[in-house]
């Protein structure tokens, strides 16, 4: 494009070029005469002897410092272009083909745009005329040149990052906390090292990521970056092999250059813990299939999200079954004390799941938005809340993912209080219609909110949402999970079992439930308690924070101090 670049710019007398230049690397940037003050003059000098051709170089630099030329993703470029396609400029000139593109493909981007609006391209140091075959293949041979030397280049610096790594060398990216790079080099921080001694003396007595965090935070100790100890946070520190002395390379642990920080007895011990403790746990956090209420449920003590997380127990042939609960953000990752703090899923979601019912049922403009919006047939809501209506649960006339879309379509958000449960519900005629009226209060910004008296009580052990009676006492209906109803029910099979001869001893039942016989004795011991707390743990009005290890430790068959000790207080 250097031959007769005025008759490529469409004869016009004055032709304006604009300069461009790129450096891969921000080194030597600072220098007072660096390698983009290089191109720009070399570029300014063959400006000047093109003037007799009517060049002229616009003030306008278009300048790409540290910057890949491998895309076009760079400020100084797409300036560039967008000049280009505003008619703002001529001639494109830069130092060499390489400083405006690495890339074949991108270099034909750029061309496709520079012809489709007139302006030529030229480069200072390489004599190219694509006005003809040769000197199109000879651009070509170029580009593909420099596309090939930055390729060697990446291979030869990943092929050099290799091979640091495999020595232990840090090669870069986030310093961990505790040292500080120096010539290239971690080196122990003496500042935040003795934060990373405590966290590990920490886990090697707790062994709990969240019971080290909210240990740090009582003791006042600086977080990182000014965010609040989270167990995540100590989970990736006590994981990181630097701190011993070592390093990761792949899959490997290689002995790395830094000093070692944590001693390796403690070290040793910490992973021990991890995979005790905390390595079940890690992979458990999520869930095969997103919770039936997932982005709507929030703590109505401190407005955080209520995340859902579960656990399970293998129990014999039958697989591992699942334990379900929505935990409060703040009380999950940084270890701060809620009043809510945890909720099982199963008795959250299926109380949730019968008001859903009632108010779909009092309108049917409410199922018909309700359908819109979920992508469901409004004909399968109607005919799944008719057989809620005859005892079945609504979630068994749909999927899972359908279940969900129909909750996330109705429901905008859920308040957990310790006064029971807030449901905020979208309405399809800005709450106008009388029949939601029945259900909740109509919002001023038009939607239902729908308010469930509940209390939040200890049973067994387990927080969990207990309804309360017209008189202000609780009433769980929701007690078949009750641990304490199913301790009591086995208390009973158990004696039936040993007095009608079905089992003969306690341990032909410790054997046959894989269990120890000490606790066949502990359970079956239920049956001696007062008649009144028997009837109590039945109905579900238990006094709040009564468990079986509360019960064990009452030695007592007097009812009375049985009901005495356990906090019972009958009329």
């Amino acid at each position: 494009m250097n031959t007769d670049v005025k008759a490529m710019a469409g004869g016009r007398k004055v032709l304006r070029a604009a300069a461009y230049v790129r450096k891969s690397t921000e080194d030597g940037l600072d220098q007072e005469y660096n390698s983009l003050d290089c191109q720009r003059d070399a570029i300014e000098s063959y400006v000047r002897s093109q003037m007799a051709n009517g060049w002229t170089l616009i003030d306008k630099l278009y300048s790409d410092p540290g910057y890949s030329g491998g895309n076009l993703d760079r400020p100084g470029v797409q300036e560039l272009i967008k000049d280009v396609k505003a008619g703002l400029i001529d001639i494109v000139v830069v130092y060499k083909l390489d400083r405006l593109s690495r890339s074949i493909m991108n270099f034909a981007e750029l061309s496709r745009i520079f012809d489709a609006h007139n302006v030529a391209f030229v480069s200072v140091t390489q004599q190219i005329d694509t006005s003809n075959a040769a000197g199109r293949m000879l651009l070509n041979i170029l580009i593909s040149f420099a596309q090939f030397e930055r390729e060697m280049s990446i291979d030869r610096i990943r092929d050099k990052v290799r091979a640091c790594k495999e020595r232990g060398m840090w090669v870069g990216g986030s310093v961990p906390f505790g040292y500080r790079v120096e010539k290239k080099k971690l080196v122990i921080n003496p500042e935040t090292a003795p934060t990373v001694v405590r966290i590990f003396d920490f886990y090697a007595r707790y062994g709990e990521p969240m019971r080290v965090a909210r240990e740090l935070a009582k003791a006042g100790v600086e977080p990182i970056g000014g965010q609040p100890w989270s167990a995540k946070t100590v989970r990736r520190i006590v994981s990181n092999p630097r701190y011993v002395g070592d390093a990761k390379f792949g899959d490997k642990i290689v002995k790395g250059e830094q000093e070692p920080i944590i001693a390796r007895d403690v070290w040793v011990k910490v992973q021990g813990l991890r995979v005790q403790n905390g390595g079940g746990r890690e992979r458990r956090e999520c869930h095969a299939e997103p919770a039936l209420l997932a982005n709507l449920v929030h703590c109505g003590h401190c407005g955080s999200k209520m995340c859902y997380r579960w656990t399970g127990k293998r129990r014999d042939d039958s697989g591992q079954q699942r334990y379900g609960y929505y935990i409060c953000s703040k009380s999950l990752y940084h270890g701060e004390e809620c009043r809510i703090k945890r909720i099982p899923a199963s008795v959250l979601e299926s109380t949730v799941e019968g008001k859903a019912c009632e108010v779909l049922s009092a309108s049917l403009a409410m199922i018909g938005m309700a359908a819109q919006r979920s992508g469901l047939a409004q004909d399968r809501i109607l005919h799944a809340l008719a057989q809620a209506g005859a005892g079945r649960r609504l979630a068994e006339s749909f999927s899972p993912s359908e279940f969900r879309s129909l909750f996330a379509a109705v429901i905008i958000r859920i308040d957990i209080t310790e006064a029971g449960l807030n449901i905020r519900v979208r309405t399809p005629d800005g709450g106008n219609g009388e029949s939601l009226a029945a259900v909740g209060r109509i919002m001023e910004d038009g939607t239902l909110l729908v308010t469930i008296p509940l209390q939040i009580r200890t049973v067994g052990g387990e927080k969990r949402l207990v309804r309360v009676a017209a008189d202000g006492t609780p009433a769980n209906t929701q007690c078949e999970d009750d641990p304490l109803l199913r301790a009591v029910a086995r208390a009973f099979t158990w004696t039936r079992w040993l007095e009608t001869g079905e089992r003969r001893s306690v341990a032909e039942i410790a054997a046959d439930k894989n269990v120890d016989p000490s606790y066949i004795n502990h359970i079956i011991r239920l049956v001696s308690l007062s008649p009144r707390i028997l009837r109590a743990i039945i109905a579900g009005r238990t006094p709040d924070g009564l468990s079986l290890e509360k019960i064990r430790k009452v030695d007592t068959d007097d009812w009375r101090e049985q009901e005495r000790l356990l906090g019972f207080k009958f009329a």
